[in-house]
């Protein structure tokens, strides 16, 4: 994730990056000079809210989180566009199989096709870290 606005003009590889408001730890790649570091996550989720932390030193608050290799599982599998006729979430403690059933009987109901029957699953078609 590249962290970009910090106050701070130096940053070393390897130093640790926090961020409290968020729960978010993790490392700076590269030796870095300026506003702008690439971290490696290790923990959390990096965003706009609150201060970054450089080994304990307060950078302040970016003025932008890029997640620049952030995919929805359903890009990482997906083989190109597709536009969804239904949307539809679930509950992470139903079981999967469960659900798929509820799809599959959802779309025999109204005689979907294959071809036609799209669907947008929330937990599946989201950038989780973006």
């Amino acid at each position: 994730v590249r962290l970009c606005g910090l106050s701070k003009a130096s940053y070393k590889r390897g130093q640790l990056v926090k961020q409290p408001a968020r729960r978010a730890v993790g490392t700076i790649k590269a030796d870095s000079e300026g506003p702008d570091i690439e971290v490696d996550v290790m923990r959390g989720k990096f965003c706009l809210e609150g201060p970054i932390y450089v080994d304990e030193v307060d950078c302040g608050i970016p003025s932008s989180v890029i997640v620049p290799e952030s995919l929805s599982y359903k890009e990482l599998l997906g083989n190109g566009e597709r536009k969804p006729l239904w949307y539809c979430t679930h509950w992470w403690g139903e079981a999967v199989l469960d659900f798929l059933a509820c799809i599959r009987e959802h779309a025999h109901c109204r005689v979907l096709s294959d071809e036609k029957a799209s669907y947008w699953i929330c937990g599946y078609a989201l950038r989780q870290n973006s």
